[in-house]
């Protein structure tokens, strides 16, 4: 069983690969610089034998034929592929800015996809795996306060909902988490940017999070909000009329 993670010093990542690690995985971290990653970190019962770092950053073109070479080098009968990586931009962005907006689009959605193109071509040959796609609730419907981010995350769940529908008869499942609130650096983040204070009943802890969607991938779910209230909350947001959603503040 492996795990290769594109985003493995991402606090959500790093989570997710431990309880994989917990339940006799493999791993393959992939990140821009990975020597931040303290393998003593992932905790008692995982060998650093089973942990093998590769530096590459996703924002790169150059990058992208390389990292999807190492995933699928990585594969073995059983493998899953975490797609973690992500970017808000820079915290003051307005959307006034092109290269911050390139970053987002390219980050988020663009360069992530095509790294995923020819590994899901492989899993589709081998006929088993998962990919684990990390979009988030942003993505349900555009707010003025994140709609680029928010943009390129629904752009990703539409992929990760069409390679679901091209790979499921060749037994390769995907599952899209859609993130709320997580206590992460980029949360903590936006929230300084957007001036807002969230409550802390929506706000999942990582380890928690991890833990989910390692069981959300094992039981072959196709889509999930963590915290599953989000579900919810996403829900009552999707069906506000654009004649009284486009008058808010959100």
């Amino acid at each position: 069983m492996s795990l290769a993670v594109i985003g493995a010093t991402s606090v959500i990542g790093r989570e997710t690969a431990k309880a994989f690690a917990r339940a006799g995985h493999s791993l393959l971290l992939i990140s821009r610089d990975t020597s931040g990653i303290i393998l003593d970190d992932f905790g008692e019962g995982i060998s650093v034998s089973q942990i093998t770092c590769f530096d590459s950053g996703i924002s790169c073109t150059s990058n992208i034929e390389p990292m999807a070479a190492r995933i699928i080098d990585s594969f073995d009968d059983n493998p899953y592929v975490l797609l973690a990586v992500g970017t808000l931009g820079d915290a003051q962005f307005d959307g006034d800015e092109l290269s911050n907006l390139l970053e987002i689009m390219d980050v988020n959605l663009r360069n992530l996809a095509a790294v995923v193109m020819p590994v899901a071509r492989e899993l589709e040959i081998r006929k088993r795996g998962c990919l684990v796609f990390l979009s988030s609730v942003a993505g349900d419907r555009g707010r003025q306060s994140n709609f680029i981010y928010g943009a390129s995350k629904a752009g990703l769940s539409i992929f990760a909902q069409g390679l679901r529908n091209q790979l499921f008869h060749s037994g390769v499942h995907v599952l899209t988490v859609k993130l709320g609130y997580v206590d992460t650096p980029m949360f903590r983040q936006s929230l300084r940017s957007h001036k807002y204070n969230a409550p802390s009943f929506l706000v999942g802890n990582p380890a928690k999070v991890g833990e989910k969607i390692f069981q959300a991938a094992t039981k072959k779910k196709n889509v999930v909000y963590l915290e599953r209230i989000w579900w919810s909350i996403m829900f009552i947001v999707r069906n506000i009329p654009e004649s009284i959603f486009k008058r808010l503040r959100l």
